[in-house]
């Protein structure tokens, strides 16, 4: 009778023998799978590193600015309503009209 017990627990074992066989597998599949995803990813992370380094010297250089300051005097201030837009004469600076 000990024998039969053994010859009955041998086609499990051989199952679940298979089983751990394909899930080990499987896993080292999606470990394969995995390892490629981060590798481009981290390929991505890289070029997208140099770029941002790139904007970031091209934004270092100094730029120079043309500025200037719009002065106008209103007269009749009682006579103004609110709301409404009021006209002055076009300026010019810097060929561009204001």
């Amino acid at each position: 009778m000990v024998n039969t017990r053994k010859h009955q627990k041998k086609p499990e074992n051989d199952e679940l023998l298979e089983k751990l066989k394909s899930v080990a597998a499987e896993t080292e599949e999606i470990k394969s799978s995995q390892k490629r995803k981060f590798d481009e990813i981290g390929e991505k992370l890289r070029s997208i590193e140099e770029l941002v380094s790139k904007v970031r010297k091209f934004d270092e250089k100094p730029k120079s600015a043309k500025k200037f300051v719009l002065k106008h005097v209103f007269e009749n201030m009682v006579n103004l309503k609110e709301d409404e837009s009021e006209k002055s004469k076009k300026e010019q600076h810097f060929n561009a009209g204001w």
